[in-house]
């Protein structure tokens, strides 16, 4: 909660807490959850590489106990905080892993975020209609299942699209 409250050291502390608790009644599953969440914040706090390690330990936990949509939640948040890092070629290879265990264990969400992760590395380096081609892609699972990410995804992608292929001037032949 302290996070998302943007007291973003707190809630990294009460996350240190509770992982040694939890390493301590070697609680794998939890810590490999505390692991990622402790990475969303350092992601937040542009602490990259501290995230790009909790999330590369707790990715090989959630593989390790055989939680493959957990494993899959910690490969997109790997991509993200790759993408923002700069990173883009880890990004990607973060978020193509990410496609295929989302797919394997049929979560619809994750496979969704997969697929935006993908479009943003994919705009940030200039390559608009592949972008395109991924949020549309996200936008179809995000708005199956109601995920209010289709709303902002719905407009940046009309905003994308419209740089890809220019209106059409009024009286102009198309």
């Amino acid at each position: 909660m302290l996070h998302y409250r943007g007291d973003h050291e707190a809630a990294l502390r009460e996350n240190e807490r509770a992982l040694a608790c939890y390493e301590q009644s070697g609680s794998d599953r939890n810590v490999a959850i505390t692991l990622r969440s402790m990475a969303l914040i350092e992601i937040d706090l542009g602490r990259f590489d501290d995230a790009v390690a909790r999330l590369e330990r707790a990715t090989a936990s959630f593989s390790d106990l055989g939680l493959q949509m957990d494993r899959a939640m910690a490969l997109n948040c790997l991509g993200e905080a790759h993408h923002r890092a700069g990173n883009y070629a880890a990004a990607r290879r973060a978020h193509e892993q990410a496609l295929v265990v989302s797919n394997d264990c049929g979560s619809r969400f994750e496979y969704a975020r997969a697929q935006h992760g993908l479009g943003r590395v994919a705009k940030d380096q200039g390559r608009d209609t592949e972008a395109a081609g991924h949020w549309e892609e996200a936008l179809k699972h995000y708005a199956a299942l109601g995920a209010p990410e289709a709303t902002q995804l719905a407009e940046d992608l009309t905003a994308l699209q419209r740089t890809i292929i220019p209106p059409q001037r009024a009286g102009t032949p198309g």
